[in-house]
This record gives structure tokens, C-alpha cells and sequence, in this order.
């Protein structure tokens, strides 16, 4: 094997480890736990969500919004910053309780001084999802 070949290995197992080094923070402070939002952290991603009845839909998106400020809060506290282009909020359901969920609640997001706009569809590991999940988006 060349340099050039062992070089990605280097540079992988560092990131790992500087993943690895933050998840374990991130979860030594419980930021999704106290809000009780699930969670699932990838290199360069995290993805978090949070499921209830329709009639609880604000109290959730209240609930999710604290939980975000607290990521990005820790993340600046770290030099991290959350990017707001690749920030977004979907609502997943049926197309009957898409239309229950008020448009007060569907509205955008402040994140800090970002707004986050919902999305009607959304990549996540490279699978295009909308929000009625049936995968035609």
C-alpha cells in the first residue's frame, strides 16, 4: 500500500473518534432525554423526533423546538454550529390528520435567529420520505 492509501483510514478513525467523543457528551448531559425526544446520532447528522396524538401536536413542536435550541446550544458551546440550509422539520401522518394538524402549528421555526421552514419531503440516508410516508415524493 501507498501513503496516499492509508491516509482516509487516518483521517476516518479520527472522525469516529470525535464522534464517538461527542455522542458520549451529548448524552452525559441528557439533552433529549429531559425534553423526552428521541434521538439518532450519525457522523454528520443528528436526527431527532418525537411522536403524539393530533390533540398534542403544539405542546410537541414546543417540546421539539426547546430540545433544538439545547443541541445548538451545546453544539456552540463545543465551537459546533448547527447549519440552518440543512436544518428541517417534517410532519409525517396520514393525509387526513396532515389536514387536523393546525396551520399555527405547521408554521415555521425560529432556531436562534434561523428560521426553519417544514418540509413536505426529506432525505434521510439517502431515501427520499414524504410526509405521508408512502415513498413517491
Amino acid at each position: 500500500m501507498n501513503q496516499a492509501e492509508l491516509a482516509p483510514i487516518t483521517l476516518s478513525t479520527y472522525q469516529a473518534q470525535m464522534f464517538i467523543a461527542y455522542v458520549e457528551d451529548m448524552e452525559r448531559k441528557k439533552i433529549f432525554a429531559v425534553h423526552n425526544v428521541s434521538h439518532h446520532c450519525f457522523v454528520d447528522n443528528t436526527q431527532s423526533y418525537t411522536d403524539a396524538p393530533l390533540p398534542q401536536a403544539r405542546t410537541e413542536v414546543d417540546k421539539l423546538q426547546r430540545c433544538i435550541v439545547d443541541v445548538a446550544d451545546w453544539s456552540g458551546s463545543r465551537r459546533l454550529q448547527l447549519n440552518p440550509t440543512k436544518t428541517e422539520l417534517m410532519w409525517f401522518g396520514s393525509s387526513t390528520s396532515l389536514q387536523s394538524v393546525s396551520s399555527l402549528d405547521r408554521s415555521n421555526r425560529s432556531i436562534g435567529e434561523d428560521i426553519i421552514q417544514p418540509s413536505n419531503s426529506v432525505s434521510n440516508l439517502g431515501v427520499l420520505f414524504d410526509s405521508e410516508i408512502n415513498m413517491r415524493a
